[in-house]
């Protein structure tokens, strides 16, 4: 992990809400920490109350060329922009672009709503190929723990049809509960952190393969634009 990552993970939470309002907190971005502020005696000032709004963070990477956004100090803010760029390339995708986008996806709806929601529903449908991604950036931390919500299925391979694959959710053992050790394990941030690391440096190893260009930067970055 780099000094940066260090740095960032004592002083993070992970995003566990979505939709929120309080332009000081990001929204339910894939990929995205919260900002916390510790408890303090009164007489010493908070690093973390000082920090930039989201809303002001995320101007600033919005609308960088692809190649100065994957260099950016601000992980976070990078990882959230890159996989908003991901999220409209949804034809014609390189296998760069496919690879990241199924890392982008996991982690946005198991951020969300957990491995259970993830399996039951579309993203399921490519659980082997989002193994494949994520042994393809090298995420080794987030790797184990979807290996692991893998072997609940009858021989760590999910159906490929939606339905029966449901069916098998609901004829374990604990039902949609199954994956909760899973879940849990995948929202620690050292694991969210590490994974933003990994999808920046492929992208960026990839950068000629990918063609995401920038968004429109709002025009009030005190307003969080969605």
């Amino acid at each position: 992990m780099t000094p940066r990552s260090t740095l960032l993970l004592s002083s993070v939470l992970l995003a566990c809400h979505s939709g929120s309002s309080n332009p000081d907190k990001p929204p339910s971005d894939p990929l995205v920490v919260d900002v916390v502020e510790a408890a303090a005696p009164s007489a010493v000032p908070s690093a973390v109350s000082s920090a930039p709004k989201w809303a002001d963070r995320r101007a600033r990477v919005v609308g960088m060329p692809l190649a100065t956004l994957l260099a950016s100090e601000d992980h976070t803010a990078s990882c959230s922009e890159l996989s908003a760029r991901l999220a409209t390339r949804t034809k014609g995708l390189s296998p760069a672009e496919r690879t990241l986008s199924l890392v982008a996806r996991l982690e946005g709806v198991v951020q969300s709503a957990g491995f259970e929601r993830f399996f039951a529903d579309e993203p399921g449908d490519d659980a082997i190929a989002t193994d494949d991604a994520l042994k393809t950036i090298d995420a080794a931390g987030a790797r184990p723990i979807f290996a692991n919500a893998l072997a609940h299925f009858p021989s760590g391979t999910p159906a490929k049809d939606r339905k029966a694959r449901q069916a098998q959710i609901a004829a374990m053992s604990q039902g949609a509960r199954s994956f909760d050790v899973e879940t849990l394990a995948f929202h620690d941030p050292a694991i969210t952190v590490a994974t933003c690391d990994q999808m920046l440096a492929y992208a960026l190893v990839h950068v000629k393969e990918l063609k995401l260009e920038p968004g429109k930067a709002p025009q009030d970055a005190g307003t969080d634009a969605r």
